[in-house]
């Protein structure tokens, strides 16, 4: 009787860690397909981001950038970020000839 109950708390014990081992598994494997590294380059200094960023705007208005309208930035503000994904921007400035 006494192996018994050992035997069943080993069990439970057994259960419960491979359960919060998975868990954490499937927590860390969740926010590594969440987090995504980008490459910022504007007018041509590169900075690598890392971040929850959904579009390519989250992630300028995440660093401060604000587009006008002689601005060019590639892929589109509204376009999805990927991971590893290279977004460019580049000021529109006045030339005098």
């Amino acid at each position: 009787m006494f192996l018994t109950k050992i035997l069943a708390s080993r069990k439970i014990a057994a259960v419960a860690s491979a359960l919060i081992f998975l868990t954490t598994a499937g927590a860390g494997i969740g926010y590594a397909s969440l987090v995504k590294d980008i490459n910022l380059s504007v007018d041509g200094e590169v900075t690598e981001i890392r971040g929850f960023h959904d579009t390519v705007g989250d992630v300028l208005a995440a660093e401060g950038i604000e587009i006008g309208q002689h601005d060019t930035v590639s892929p589109a503000p509204e376009a999805k970020v990927k991971d590893g994904q290279d977004v460019i921007v580049r000021y529109g400035r006045e030339l005098r000839v």
